[in-house]
């Protein structure tokens, strides 16, 4: 079994004949959206909007040390186990527009 998000390269024609050719494993997909998920979707997100956003690297070097520098700066700095607060309510969207 894999634990895999909904994206394309999994889902269409030459995963089908992977899983064809592999009878033993299965995909099993999380729910769209759902990238919360996983909680290095929630580091990846801390380190592009903290740490690279605004950058500009002229090198996969420059790049490279960056995201070194905030990796070590939040493991000394701020790390801490992240604290989950979903509450599995489902969420509507709403309108308020009064014509509808």
């Amino acid at each position: 079994m894999i634990i895999t998000d909904n994206i394309s390269t999994r889902t269409g024609a030459v995963a089908r004949v992977w899983l064809d050719r592999h009878p033993r494993v299965r995909f099993v997909f999380t729910p769209q959206h759902g990238s919360w998920l996983n909680q290095i979707e929630i580091w990846f997100g801390i380190l592009a909007t903290q740490a690279l956003r605004y950058g500009s690297f002229n090198s996969v070097r420059a790049l490279s040390g960056a995201i070194y520098r905030f990796t070590r700066y939040w493991n000394r700095v701020r790390a801490k186990p992240f604290e989950w607060t979903y509450t599995a309510r489902v969420l509507h969207a709403r309108n308020n527009r009064r014509d509808l």
